[in-house]
C-alpha cells in the first residue's frame, strides 16, 4: 500500500546483501505463506494497524520462529516487557533486533523467543481445553 517505503525497504534489503533473502509478502496463496512462513528465521510484524500483530504473533508461535515486532501497549502486554525481539521506531532499532534475535551469536535472545512462543502455545492449548470443557458443560444441561 505504501509503495515509497517499499521501495526504501527494498532499497535497504538489497544494500545490506539481504536480495534473495528477504521476502516482502502481500497477499499470497496459503500454500506459498505456509512455506515462507515456515523456512523464515523470523516472524516480524511492521504494521500501523495493530490488531494485525497477534495475526503473525501465533503464526510465529505455530511454527517454532522468533516473533520480531514493535513494542507497541497491546504487545508489551501480551508478551511481557521482558521479551528481548521488540524494536522501536528509533533508528538503527530494527537492524539491532533483527539481529540480536535471529543471529546464533545472540542464542540467548533466539531461545528467550521461542521459550515464550512455547509459553503463549501452552497458554492457547489451555484456554482451548477450558473452552471445549465449558461447550460440553452446556450441551450436556
Amino acid at each position: 500500500r505504501n509503495r515509497k517505503l517499499y521501495a526504501r525497504i527494498r532499497k535497504l534489503v538489497k544494500y545490506r546483501g539481504g536480495d534473495g533473502k528477504v521476502v516482502l509478502t502481500g497477499y499470497m496463496p496459503d500454500d506459498e505463506y505456509y512455506h515462507v512462513i515456515k523456512h523464515c528465521k523470523a516472524v516480524i510484524a511492521m504494521s500501523s494497524k495493530e490488531y494485525t500483530f497477534p495475526h503473525a504473533l501465533w503464526e510465529a508461535v505455530a511454527t517454532g520462529k522468533p516473533f520480531i515486532t514493535l513494542g507497541t501497549e497491546t504487545m508489551l502486554d501480551e508478551i511481557g516487557r521482558d521479551y528481548p525481539c521488540f524494536f522501536t521506531m528509533n533508528k538503527g532499532s530494527l537492524r539491532e533486533t533483527l539481529d540480536h534475535c535471529t543471529v546464533k551469536e545472540y542464542q540467548k535472545a533466539w531461545k528467550a523467543s521461542i521459550i515464550k512462543a512455547e509459553e503463549l502455545k501452552a497458554k492457547s492449548n489451555k484456554s482451548l481445553a477450558e473452552l471445549r470443557k465449558i461447550i460440553f458443560e452446556v450441551g450436556t444441561v
